[in-house]
């Protein structure tokens, strides 16, 4: 007959059980936690999360307290402060005041004087695409702006200064070195300053004196800008009939 020696096991109390309430009683400042600082991380969805977790749910309330103690005070107060108190857009609450300049401090009204540019800085520009401005040319602009100036309502120029024929040579002879290769709207071989609109040639010379290093070009260029949009405007509504209101309405049955 064979013996066999069966040990049993004893009978657990509730001394040998795991007490696993004790893992969590230890304090947040012990070095067992991990330090959460450490890593980059948007804590907002902790907040978020937490209001919304009823009396019945898993969440215990010392897990948020040891969340929290882990971080540092004024992370949890920058934390707080996205999600409960937004930025307030001044522009949305606050009316905005519109402080119009005068007349006198516009740039768009004041011509430069460029007739006192050294000779040699205009002629390093003047690199001979096409024909040379005339002095002609900038006469005819001048009395155009000045009629235009004295029948419109627009606000006159501090100082009706074209600039000499020498530099808008120059600005139109820089138009056809880097603006045409780019954008060639003009015929360059039949390109003529005398037989062109003089207000087309100083168009081009305003769209080339972006390109200059003259002292002066870009103050310059924006009041010719202005006097070239103004001269559109009052042509087309000078020379192009007005339709009467019986040509409208026929023209809208149709």
């Amino acid at each position: 007959m064979v013996t066999m020696n069966v040990t049993l096991a004893p009978d657990l109390s509730a001394d040998h059980l795991i007490d696993f309430e004790s893992w969590f009683s230890v304090p947040a400042d012990n070095d067992c936690w991990p330090d959460l600082t450490c890593y980059d991380q948007d804590f907002s969805v902790l907040d978020i999360v937490g209001p919304s977790v009823t009396e019945g749910s898993m969440q215990k309330s010392w897990d948020t307290q040891k969340r929290n103690a882990s971080l540092p005070q004024p992370n949890i107060t920058e934390v707080y402060r996205r999600n409960q108190v937004p930025e307030i857009d001044k522009d949305a609450v606050e009316p905005r005041h519109y402080d119009p300049a005068r007349a006198e401090d516009d740039a768009q009204l004041i011509f430069p004087d460029m007739t006192v540019i050294p000779r040699e800085d205009i002629e390093a520009e003047n690199l001979a695409h096409v024909e040379e401005v005339s002095a002609e040319v900038t006469s005819i602009v001048f009395e155009l702006a000045n009629d235009m100036q004295l029948k419109s309502n627009y606000p006159q120029f501090i100082e009706l200064r074209i600039p000499p024929a020498p530099v808008l040579n120059a600005w139109v002879q820089l138009y056809f070195e880097h603006f045409h290769p780019m954008f060639p709207v003009l015929h360059k071989p039949t390109f003529s300053t005398s037989g062109s609109n003089p207000f087309l040639v100083l168009a081009v010379a305003a769209i080339g004196a972006h390109f200059s290093d003259i002292q002066g070009a870009q103050p310059c260029l924006r009041a010719m800008h202005e006097l070239i949009r103004r001269y559109t405007s009052y042509t087309v509504r000078v020379t192009v009939p007005s339709r009467s209101s019986d040509d409208t309405d026929r023209r809208w049955k149709v």
